[in-house]
């Protein structure tokens, strides 16, 4: 691990990330440090940790070594952790971005990453992640609204159609009793016919 963090914002000692990665990682942090709120993205992207060191253990290291706990002091951060080797990531953002992104968005970029790091194409998911980071760190007021309301329409849906789901089995379950219960019926009175 560097003593400091490294000017491009890049740990690739295995060269796991190509150039065409790099040189946008590049640009998006040039764009990004010179943002009214400040971003800085750290990858550090190894074929396997040292000293089998848990992904995030070696996060909090990571913190630790480079300063970044003190928040006062550096600039608002994500740093994204790859081992290529346990097909493994980890995302570590500072708290002032925690309102810009919310965990369910942080999860699912990282759920991406993953995919991506199952096919062994570290680069390419490195790519799409940081496009739909600066996505994401550059949403207007309005496209925040309309996403928060998409998101809330979805919940309201998906809620609903689990409630269909539940009266559908709870009318299922009544047409069984009721089924069963005219059977009993049928049985007692045919038995007591035939008597």
């Amino acid at each position: 691990m560097p003593k400091h963090i490294p000017e491009n914002g890049i740990v690739n000692p295995h060269n796991l990330i190509d150039e065409a990665t790099i040189n946008k990682i590049k640009e998006l942090n040039e764009k990004w440090i010179n943002d009214p709120q400040p971003v800085r993205f750290i990858v550090l992207a190894v074929n396997e940790l040292e000293f089998e060191h848990s992904i995030f253990a070696y996060s909090n290291a990571i913190m630790e070594k480079w300063n970044l706990d003190k928040e006062t002091e550096s600039t608002p951060y994500v740093i994204l952790l790859i081992d290529a080797k346990h097909k493994a990531s980890n995302v570590t953002i500072s708290k002032s971005l925690q309102n810009v992104l919310p965990n369910k968005k942080l999860d699912k970029l990282r759920d991406d990453i993953d995919t991506y790091l199952e096919a062994r194409a570290i680069s390419k998911g490195l790519l799409q992640y940081v496009t739909e980071l600066d996505h994401q760190l550059h949403l207007t007021d309005e496209e925040k609204v309309a996403e928060i309301k998409t998101q809330k329409q979805e919940e309201m849906n998906r809620r609903q159609k689990e409630k269909q789901e539940e009266q559908a089995k709870q009318e299922q379950r009544q047409q069984q009793y009721d089924d069963t219960i005219d059977s009993i019926v049928k049985f007692v009175i045919l038995r007591n016919i035939f008597r």
